[in-house]
């Protein structure tokens, strides 16, 4: 077993990454076209969002980071349909799709509501790089959301670049 020596001057301090982070989510149900992506509304208005450093817009719906480096991003989404046949919830970067999930249905299911979530670590240059979040579904009539448990987004840097 090795020894610490430190100087009568030295301390140890953690390490505390400060930078943006947000919750966003939708209140209500948001209608999706069969086999589209569509973007969904997500605002720091509803049920408790924050945003720390203002870098997430109510209006076009975008996070996008003050601050260079590698966020860890978060989105659920329920989709209601009772003839849904797939769904996917996406994170996009920059306008195209990032990360993706997806859902496929069993036939004769009883359940009204479907819910994914995707996840991922990714680089942000703190200036120009943003991120959404999309969902497509196949069949039914559904909607996405509904309340704020099922329909969410989260984020935060996780170290600057």
């Amino acid at each position: 077993m090795g020894t610490l020596n430190l100087s009568a001057t030295a301390s140890l301090t953690p390490s505390v990454v400060e930078g943006p982070a947000f919750y966003v989510a939708r209140d209500g149900a948001q209608s999706i076209s069969n086999t589209t992506w569509t973007k969904v509304q997500l605002t720091t208005t509803n049920s408790g969002g924050f945003d720390t450093n203002s870098c997430y817009s109510n209006s076009n719906y975008r996070f996008t980071p003050n601050v260079a480096g590698y966020y860890q991003i978060q989105f659920i989404m329920t989709i209601s349909s009772g003839s849904l046949q797939a769904g996917r919830a996406a994170i996009y970067k920059n306008g195209g799709r990032w990360a993706m999930t997806e859902l496929y249905t069993i036939a004769n299911d009883p359940y009204d509501d479907f819910c994914t979530c995707v996840s991922s670590m990714l680089y942000l240059n703190g200036s120009t790089d943003y991120v959404e979040f999309y969902c497509w579904r196949n069949g039914g009539s559904g909607n996405v959301g509904g309340t704020s448990d099922v329909c969410q987004a989260t984020g935060f840097l996780a170290r600057q670049a």
